[in-house]
């Protein structure tokens, strides 16, 4: 146990045989999600023949939060029809839950997910220099609105939608022309935003 993290471990026995699952379940994703990528911690699963153990590390504070990288793709769990021309789709969402729902979703639909990202500067980041060729944004993330970001996508002619929990009254004036889409987000409606988002 270290002093500026909290350890906890679960074990289970004297159960049923366990069997290690062939591939993480959406029910999986989220809870690493939102342990790893909300509050910056770690989980491991160990699936023993007499049950699991999942051990989590947590730090104390932000201070200890460590910087991680995004994780490229998710699992989808159902198939749907896929666009002919996939792109590579920046994603900035700081809800692990939300974020991991429009991953799935975009890799259905054929395309590659740059992130996705929770903290507003490694987004920034990759807006500025990776080779994306849409995004989908939050309009809030982490208590910053997305709008500088929104900017630079726009002077690069990378086209991208916006997704909100706000009316769409309460958007920048001069993001007027770009589509929003309201959470819960509608999968057909997110592909039909991304396909036809003016840069």
């Amino acid at each position: 146990m270290q002093a500026d993290r909290i350890d906890f471990e679960w074990v289970e026995s004297k159960g049923p045989k366990v069997k290690p699952p062939t591939r993480r379940g959406y029910g999986t994703r989220v809870f690493s999600g939102g342990i790893e990528y909300q509050l910056g911690g770690e989980v491991t699963f160990d699936w023993r023949p007499d049950g699991l153990c999942c051990k989590l590390s947590i730090p104390r504070n932000k201070s200890t939060l460590k910087e991680r990288q995004p994780s490229q793709s998710v699992n989808g769990a159902r198939s749907l029809e896929k666009d002919s021309l996939g792109k590579l789709v920046l994603l900035v969402e700081d809800e692990p839950t939300i974020s991991l729902m429009l991953s799935d979703m975009l890799l259905q639909f054929g395309h590659s997910v740059d992130g996705p990202y929770n903290r507003f500067s490694d987004a920034m980041n990759a807006a500025r220099t990776n080779n994306v060729q849409a995004g989908v944004l939050d309009i809030n993330v982490g208590g910053q609105k997305i709008y500088p970001l929104a900017e630079v996508l726009t002077e690069r002619k990378i086209p991208f939608v916006f997704v909100t929990g706000y009316s769409a009254d309460r958007i920048d004036s001069r993001f007027s022309h770009v589509p929003i889409l309201q959470k819960p987000i509608d999968a057909e409606a997110l592909r039909a935003a991304i396909s036809r988002a003016p840069p």
